[in-house]
């Protein structure tokens, strides 16, 4: 090892050169941008979609029916379905609905645990699905169609069988 003579300065660092950054953290930056962004579009197109397909509402919404769920009837039809209910019952929204279920039983009867719900058959048009679904309570042979059409995005029962 090379040693300074007495009295003269320490060598430093070498000192920066005017005008240039070191570029490590906006690329880290960038890379976790980018990285996020595929997530959420993987999110997005993959796992959502199949969160709430026309199926899967058809099974819920035959199962909710079946043991008279009356809050997840409501969050899963249509406002074309709901509104004659509402305006025979003299109530505004879901929530009246399911206080009205709740006071008459036979409204929507709890029918006990639904059997397993089968899909049987998807008929798609545009916007728009009929299935059938298995009958929730059990029953072999029978059926139940469940009508569906995409409002705002999300799929919604028009129409129900059961």
């Amino acid at each position: 090892m090379e040693s300074s003579p007495p009295g003269s300065p320490l060598p430093g660092p070498p000192q920066p050169v005017s005008g240039s950054r070191s570029r490590g953290p906006l690329v880290v930056l960038l890379v976790t941008l980018v990285g996020l962004a595929l997530a959420a579009l993987v999110v997005v197109r993959f796992v959502l979609p199949g969160l709430a397909t026309p199926e899967r509402v058809a099974a819920d919404f035959t199962v909710s029916s079946y043991e008279g769920d009356a809050a997840t009837v409501c969050a899963l039809a249509a406002p074309e379905l709901l509104e004659p209910a509402f305006e025979s019952l003299g109530v505004e929204d879901c929530s009246g609905l399911v206080a009205a279920a709740e006071e008459d039983s036979t409204l929507l009867p709890d029918n006990g645990p639904a059997a397993d719900v089968e899909v049987l058959e998807v008929t798609m048009d545009g916007d728009t699905r009929t299935v059938r679904v298995s009958d929730p309570g059990g029953s072999p042979g029978v059926w139940v169609e469940v009508g569906l059409a995409r409002v705002d995005g999300d799929w919604l029962v028009t129409s129900y069988s059961g």
